[in-house]
């Protein structure tokens, strides 16, 4: 069984545009396919609600990996931690979670769990600015029984709310965000853009080809229709789960938080009181 993943620094520095917190709770989540070859496959984000630990992220990711029967597993840079028994909603909100043990949770290095406090579950956010940040396959170096050592390279991107009344397939505003795809608005150190390349060299479309990002949260870093006198708003805040594209136009689809917390008040119950006391 392969059993190590490593991760590499993107073109830019660490927090030069996604604070700590978005990188500390974000997780790859890899599969095992019939080859025993470690594969990127989705991203997820850590949640601790009382003394319950979870994954979020994309229902899809949980049902595609049981469609092939291939093993889903949380990266960890030395023991990588089976991900088994996904409560996935129905495919238009797309959510999936994934209970921890605690046993579990204590193995995960270099990350931390986030808590309902970390959630905005306001409806109007169309004066946002929005960071997302995951691990896509096509910047990966899967684990093979020769080299074990699977290589992940983060991707981070800043966008605002997409404004647009296009009629566009399986969406519903109740239910959904989107934000603006349609260029690359992240820089270098030195601020020149870049083109997003795979790890051959060949040249990646934005966004089409960023699979292994579904599931990373979506995170409000700031909000202009927001007093900064208003201490009860203190960002970056999670407010939906990215979950799906579409090519043209370029835009990225993500699910509103509020159906994550009701997924997670309908399967688990002991974690209820926690939920409707933040919804208050």
């Amino acid at each position: 069984m392969l059993t190590s993943s490593s991760f590499e620094k993107p073109k830019f520095e660490r927090d030069l545009l996604i604070p700590a917190k978005v990188w500390d709770s974000a997780v790859s989540i890899v599969v095992v396919n019939n080859d025993n070859e470690l594969h990127q496959h989705g991203t997820g984000t850590l949640l601790r609600v009382g003394e319950c630990f979870f994954v979020v992220t994309a229902g899809h990711v949980a049902k595609q990996a049981s469609e092939y029967n291939k093993a889903l597993f949380l990266a960890n840079p030395n023991s990588h931690i089976s991900l088994k028994g996904a409560y996935c909603s129905d495919d238009k909100q797309d959510i999936g979670v994934i209970q921890l043990t605690k046993s579990d949770a204590d193995k995960i290095q270099d990350k931390s769990f986030l808590q309902l406090l970390d959630i905005d579950f306001s409806t109007d956010l169309s004066g946002g600015t929005f960071g997302i940040f995951g691990y896509p396959s096509k910047l990966s170096e899967p684990g093979t029984p020769i080299n074990n050592r699977m290589l992940l390279a983060p991707f981070q991107y800043i966008t605002y709310a997409y404004d647009g009344t296009d009629t566009l397939e399986n969406f519903d505003d109740n239910f959904h965000l989107l934000l603006k795809a349609d260029k690359i608005a992240n820089s270098d150190s030195d601020m020149n853009p870049f083109v997003i390349q795979d790890r051959q060299g060949n040249s990646l479309e934005f966004p089409k080809e960023l699979g292994g990002i579904s599931g990373c949260s979506v995170w409000m870093l700031d909000n202009q229709k927001v007093s900064t006198l208003d201490s009860t708003k203190k960002y970056p805040k999670i407010v939906g789960v990215q979950t799906g594209v579409y090519p043209v136009p370029k835009i990225i689809k993500a699910t509103r938080w509020k159906w994550v917390s009701t997924l997670l008040w309908q399967a688990f119950s002991e974690i209820r009181p926690a939920i409707e006391l933040l919804r208050v």
